[in-house]
């Protein structure tokens, strides 16, 4: 499941995406089977939140410089005389990892900068809210509304930020594991809600030899909040980014460095240069005629923080609701069958508008009719224990 991929060492990391990918289309798990409800009652289950409170999202994705490792290597056997193929390994592969370092380092730092400022403010009007009860609630009822999980057991956990689900949950007995998490999109545009599910047993169809470490079945659910819109950037949506532009620079203490570093202090000369070149950088951002992406995703979690949160916990509520619809007809095996194209999207239900959207890569999505949202960040967020030099290293 993808929450176990969270914090994979570096190394590992370069190595995993190097070599784990010749056989993924043929290793790739079944799907959920109402049929197989006898295994299931004898199989543990873990209602898992990857976390205890709304998510900001980032357009952060590991990066892999595998072929810049190769390369390092057949160059340095090809250009050094008399050292080993081995040596030359090593030290490609040492190469490779700071490359990856480097680059993953850039990327990951210029994704939170787009994000930073919505984040923001959803802290300062506390939105960032906790959905983790109506979820771990809406797996219990749905499991429970099954032949195979009445009246049975079922454990929650919570995950710390530093924990994955493999801490948590026993790994060597049969289980089935439902793990949940909420976030914004980058852009801010809407709040996604998912659950994915995989289910561990030798005796499935389909289970691999390593049973315990991956899913005989897996499954993912999806819920895309309606989509906050965003008009164009008018003369008082200018005038308002100046000001709140000019009170975060008042408010970063560059004032204080600028009368350190006239006083002689190297140090607070680089970084109050710095400062200023990030305030110069903003305020032309403001000034412009039209939102950068920055600026629309900030700009949307205004409109989403208005009214104490309002949207916000309408779409909180919406996601609850429609993973545990989603839920009920995975069990119950009604949800409309993958195919490789992408297929024709479902009513979710008879009281709703809204539509079940079966994607290719065995993904069901409940949506609005014209509800179009990125997905692939649900698992990429922002970071909650940010220092203040990481914010203010734009």
């Amino acid at each position: 499941m993808i929450s176990r991929n969270m914090g994979l060492p570096l190394a590992a990391a370069v190595l995993a995406c190097a070599c784990g990918t010749a056989h993924a289309a043929k290793d790739a798990p079944e799907r959920h089977d109402p049929s197989q409800g006898e295994l299931l009652s004898g199989m543990a289950l873990h209602a898992v939140a990857a976390h205890d409170r709304l998510k900001s999202q980032i357009t952060y994705g590991y990066i892999d410089v595998g072929d810049t490792i190769t390369n390092a290597t057949n160059s340095l056997y090809m250009n050094t005389p008399g050292l080993s193929y081995g040596s030359a390994a090593a030290a490609g592969l040492a190469g490779g990892l700071i490359a990856t370092a480097l680059i993953n380092a850039e990327a990951k730092a210029s994704a939170q900068h787009q994000v930073r400022d919505a984040n923001t403010e959803f802290e300062r009007a506390q939105c960032k809210l906790s959905n983790t009860d109506a979820l771990l609630g809406a797996i219990e009822r749905s499991v429970a509304g099954t032949p195979w999980g009445a009246g049975r057991d079922i454990q929650r956990h919570v995950l710390a930020p530093d924990q994955s689900v493999d801490d948590l949950v026993t790994q060597d007995e049969p289980r089935y594991e439902l793990v949940a998490t909420y976030s914004m999109t980058p852009d801010y545009s809407a709040l996604v809600t998912s659950v994915t599910l995989g289910a561990y047993s030798p005796q499935l169809p389909g289970a691999p030899s390593r049973w315990q470490k991956k899913p005989a079945w897996s499954d993912d659910l999806v819920v895309v909040s309606d989509i906050v819109p965003l008009a164009d950037k008018t003369p008082a949506d200018i005038e308002a980014a100046v000001a709140r532009e000019t009170a975060r620079y008042a408010d970063s203490g560059a004032y204080k460095l600028i009368q350190a570093a006239n006083a002689g202090d190297r140090t607070a000369r680089r970084d109050a240069s710095a400062m200023l070149r990030t305030h110069k950088s903003r305020m032309r951002e403001a000034k412009g005629e039209r939102w950068t992406p920055r600026e629309a995703a900030a700009a949307r979690a205004r409109i989403w923080a208005a009214d104490d949160c309002s949207l916000v916990r309408a779409a909180l509520t919406q996601g609850a609701t429609d993973i545990e619809t989603l839920l009920g007809r995975l069990f119950a095996g009604s949800l409309p069958a993958h195919a490789e194209a992408v297929q024709p999207a479902v009513p979710l239900r008879d009281d709703s508008d809204r539509v079940i959207q079966p994607l290719p890569e065995g993904r069901y999505v409940a949506r609005a009719v014209d509800a179009d949202a990125p997905l692939g960040w649900r698992y990429s967020w922002f970071p909650e224990d940010e220092t203040p030099e990481e914010a203010s290293a734009e």
